[in-house]
């Protein structure tokens, strides 16, 4: 199970989703001002981390082998 975090939008009945991925190495915790600049009310925040620890931060697969079995994961 990945690790989520939805940040809802201001107007309590949006539907409208935006899913924020990170790059090699980083983390959801890099995006959690997102938000503050994009200023669009409607929209809702999910913000994921990859499933495979990387020196601190996450990856989605790997980069060095075989990818296939951490973008399934994903």
């Amino acid at each position: 199970m990945l690790d989520t975090e939805l940040l809802p939008a201001a107007e309590a009945d949006s539907k409208w989703l935006m899913v924020v991925l990170h790059g090699l190495g980083d983390s959801m915790e890099g995006y959690r001002w997102f938000p503050g600049i994009m200023e669009n009310p409607k929209l809702n925040y999910l913000l994921v981390n990859a499933p495979d620890d990387y020196y601190g931060g996450f990856s989605w697969y790997d980069i060095y082998d075989n990818p296939a079995p951490g973008v399934e994961r994903s």
